[in-house]
């Protein structure tokens, strides 16, 4: 599509927590508001997000600390729960998955 955007925003995990519980210093997440958006490849789908959750479990994601799920690597985007608005596709053989 041709109003596919071309720059986003984001939060990055910059560095591990001090501790694994508490307050986060304001080194730990860095806001990046002008970050390139990739060329989706062929299954992929770019989702604008319009509504952002802020979900408790990712303060335990910070740490560098057995859990559920594998902790969060250093320098890359925030996993959170959203709520679309538009999409973009770029369509591949067979169905998405």
């Amino acid at each position: 599509m041709s109003d596919r955007p071309k720059r986003t925003r984001r939060y990055v995990l910059a560095e591990r927590p001090a501790t694994p519980t508490g307050p986060l210093d304001d080194s730990v997440l860095r806001y990046e508001d002008d970050v390139p958006v990739p060329r989706l490849e062929a299954g992929q789908v770019l989702v604008k997000v319009e509504w952002m959750s802020l979900d408790v479990a990712t303060r335990g994601w910070m740490n560098d600390t057995r859990s559920y799920v594998a902790p969060a690597p250093l320098v890359s985007p925030v996993a959170q729960q959203g709520q679309d608005g538009r999409f973009h596709l770029r369509r591949s053989r067979g169905p998405l998955r």
